[in-house]
């Protein structure tokens, strides 16, 4: 890449103010000698000189106004007016004290106070192209690849970015500890993780723990964990399979807390789930309720309480009519 020294150069042989010469050339120095190379290349890239030729046929009164149309400029041009000898002669002779352009959005307009030029005029430009940045800041996409990093690991640094490969590749991996598929893996499985998944199990399980909220397992869970959530205010639930052995198996039955038997120092926790129960040959209809109970010193039991209306399988009722006497009996 070419180094930024020229645009410096021509700018002080540009027959502009002395001051404004100044100004330029030492704005420039100082980016020249602190921008990284690729961010002078993203703001400098593109700044050039052309001859533009202005026709006399000018609009309005002091100010006078006249569109120009300049080749490659853009609605975040910056359009500098350079006058030669020439110009300026022909300006003074006309009454001109001032002449500058502007560019509303990529439409450029000349302006003149005090006159107009009568003849043609030809004048100078310098096009500095800004990327859509005010001036003297880097474009929005500006980039510092020399901190674009393709791995990130413990010696990373606070300067440094990832490349979005490298972003993939950290949850693909777990976080340092998984393998490959981990990023379509589900999130909630048997054990509420991510299947090696490392860092993201941990922030899983630690935004459910801040949330208030503990899912005891049937079997696994132990009192010491079941009392700290308890203590701590937060909604307790058990989750437990179906059928006799509600420690294996899919544990896709949720109980609520329903009982402790001490407010201040529970021994023993008991979580009730209920269900309807209907018979497909209509010999039993009711309900269920399983007690999940965690004990302090005898751990996990379940029982099963039923409410049930049981029908003995017979002919059923039967009803008979004779002399006005209606008889209903049960077989």
């Amino acid at each position: 890449m070419a180094d930024i020294s020229e645009y410096i150069r021509e700018i002080e042989t540009a027959s502009r103010g002395e001051e404004v010469r100044d100004s330029l050339v030492g704005a420039l120095n100082g980016m020249n000698n602190s921008l990284p190379e690729l961010a002078r290349d993203a703001l400098f890239g593109k700044i050039w000189k052309t001859n533009i030729t202005i026709p006399a046929s000018w609009s309005g009164s002091d100010p006078y106004t006249k569109v120009v149309t300049i080749e490659g400029v853009t609605q975040y041009s910056l359009i500098d007016l350079e006058p030669d000898v020439q110009a300026f002669t022909q300006l003074s002779n006309a009454g001109v004290k001032a002449i500058w352009a502007e560019n509303n959005n990529g439409t450029v307009t000349v302006y003149c106070i005090g006159g107009k030029p009568n003849t043609a005029l030809t004048l100078q430009a310098l096009i500095i192209e800004t990327g859509g940045s005010a001036p003297g800041t880097l474009p929005a996409d500006a980039e510092v690849v020399s901190n674009k990093v393709t791995s990130i690991d413990s010696s990373s640094t606070d300067i440094q970015y990832p490349s979005a490969k490298a972003v993939y590749d950290l949850f693909d991996s777990g976080g340092g500890g998984g393998g490959s598929g981990d990023m379509q893996a589900s999130v909630y499985d048997s054990d509420l993780a991510v299947a090696n998944a490392g860092g993201i199990k941990a922030y899983v399980e630690d935004e459910i723990d801040e949330a208030g909220l503990f899912i005891a397992k049937y079997g696994i869970s132990t009192y010491a964990e079941v009392l700290d959530a308890y203590k701590k205010g937060k909604i307790v639930y058990c989750r437990a399979a179906s059928g006799s052995s509600p420690a294996s198996g899919s544990q896709n039955r949720m109980a609520f807390l329903a009982y402790v038997n001490n407010e201040e120092t529970p021994t023993e926790f008991e979580f009730q789930y209920y269900r309807s129960v209907s018979s497909h040959s209509a010999t039993q209809q009711g309900d269920q309720v399983y007690v999940y109970k965690l004990n302090s010193s005898t751990g996990w039991s379940v029982t099963v309480r039923e409410a049930y209306t049981k029908i003995a399988v017979g002919s059923g009722l039967t009803t008979s009519y004779s002399n006005g006497v209606l008889t209903i009996s049960l077989a």
